[in-house]
């Protein structure tokens, strides 16, 4: 890899891989970082096919391909199930079900589950009936397994100064052959001597390497790089999918990782933004000192929301996280070219004006401080939207969002917020006339 003419160096981590959520230590696994000359999401595609080239000329790895997140460490995958159960058995079933939704999937990569399997494993279950039957205790099993395979100590030998524990333990060509342990004594309570093989089962097979829980179910999790599509389509397809699928009884799926970040990090933009319009028309209320006037400056703010959702859709970019903050900002920044327009009209009335003049000489005075704000804005965000800094790729949804918002609440606040105005303000004549009616009568 240091050989490619892109690379300008690689680190290696032998038996550690970092992540968020795939941090683990392991024998075999590695981790290799490689640095760019250049920086880019143009520059790190073609470097991306050239190590997945000679990944794939390596037998006998498993391999994956993932960016540098921006605490350091490697990124995590983007697309994260996890299948929680009581069974085993079923929940490695189900897994391998949803490992095969999921590389079915278009936009799906590197697709790999959490089951990986560790040393042989000799168990031994013990049939609770039949060993109460004998008066035996699942305790007494643990116990007297425990003594002759790991011995006690019961005394101690001194030789001068030094002191040695004295170990009582089985002989190590008998805890060397597991055959010896069916013919291992128990004693019950009544003092009797009971085989161990007849009131446990034995068997050998390949242990988990870790077993993981969340609210005291056991957890496997299917992972994959996306490549192509954003992780929204993926999820929905996924989740169709798994509608038709047949799964285990018992088992449930929770998707983690970026979808579930994603999912609670956007129930909260929602819910700051309802709080951010609220205290906005009460700051209005405030200056204005009326309940209806605001409601003329809060119109721009779904003005500015459908230039920014065109913005995002014209230039591709996804509604995420970042552009929904850019969205919190816009209801910040529109609002100023109504306020401007609301609060000069209202002087010009004061002062003698008609609605109509007092519009018409709102706009034609206060159009030049308007533009003149929402082009030095525009131009600020700029590059930004055009990506031309290190790293401003993550930033980008969110200038995108900003600039679609501010040209579009420019453009349509001119010609919307008046005529709002003017209906306000004949309704408002017209109730004031006729309570001045109702008064007279």
């Amino acid at each position: 890899m240091r050989a490619l003419p892109e690379v300008k160096d690689a680190f290696t981590a032998v038996g550690y891989t970092t992540g968020q959520w795939d941090v683990g230590s392991a024998s075999n696994s590695a981790e290799i970082t490689i640095v760019l000359k250049e920086r880019g999401a143009e520059k790190t595609a073609p470097v991306k096919e050239k190590v997945k080239e000679i990944t794939a000329r390596c037998a006998g790895i498993e391999s994956s391909i993932v960016l540098t997140s921006i605490f350091g460490g490697a990124e995590d995958a983007g697309l994260r199930l996890e299948l929680r159960g009581h069974n085993l058995e079923r929940l490695k079933r189900a897994t391998e079900q949803v490992r095969e939704i999921v590389a079915a999937t278009p936009g799906t990569r590197d697709v790999r589950t959490s089951i990986e399997s560790g040393l042989p494993e000799y168990n031994i279950r013990v049939d609770r009936d039949t060993a109460a039957a004998h008066g035996i205790l699942p305790g007494d099993v643990v116990e007297t397994v425990g003594l002759y395979l790991t011995g006690r100590v019961v005394g101690k030998y001194s030789d001068g100064e030094d002191q040695y524990d004295v170990r009582l333990i089985a002989a190590e060509e008998s805890r060397n052959d597991t055959a010896d342990l069916e013919n291992l004594l128990l004693a019950n309570r009544a003092g009797e001597f009971i085989r161990l093989g007849q009131v446990a089962r034995f068997s050998q097979e390949a242990g988990l390497k870790k077993i993981e829980r969340i609210d005291r179910q056991r957890v496997f999790v299917v992972s994959a790089n996306l490549e192509g599509r954003v992780l929204g389509d993926v999820v929905n397809d996924i989740r169709e999918a798994l509608k038709n699928a047949n799964l285990p009884p018992g088992v449930s799926i929770v998707f983690g990782g970026e979808q579930q970040m994603f999912e609670e990090s956007m129930r909260d933009l929602v819910t700051a933004m309802l709080l951010s319009l609220i205290f906005v028309y009460l700051i209005m209320v405030a200056i204005f000192e009326s309940f209806l006037l605001p409601l003329t400056i809060w119109l721009s703010v779904p003005l500015a929301m459908v230039g920014a959702l065109f913005s995002l859709t014209l230039t591709g970019h996804t509604l995420n996280i970042i552009s929904m903050i850019g969205l919190i900002m816009l209801i910040g920044l529109v609002t100023k070219n109504a306020i401007l327009l609301v609060d000069f009209a209202n002087a010009a009335r004061k002062s003698g004006l008609g609605v109509k003049e007092a519009l018409a000489q709102a706009g034609s005075i206060r159009l030049r401080p308007i533009l003149m704000t929402t082009s030095a804005m525009v131009m600020a965000m700029l590059p930004l939207a055009l990506g031309l800094s290190t790293g401003s790729e993550m930033r980008q949804g969110m200038s995108v969002a900003l600039i679609g918002g501010l040209i579009s609440s420019t453009l349509l606040t001119l010609f919307v917020v008046p005529v709002i105005y003017s209906m306000l303000e004949s309704l408002k004549e017209k109730v004031v006339g006729l309570r001045r009616r109702g008064e007279a009568g």
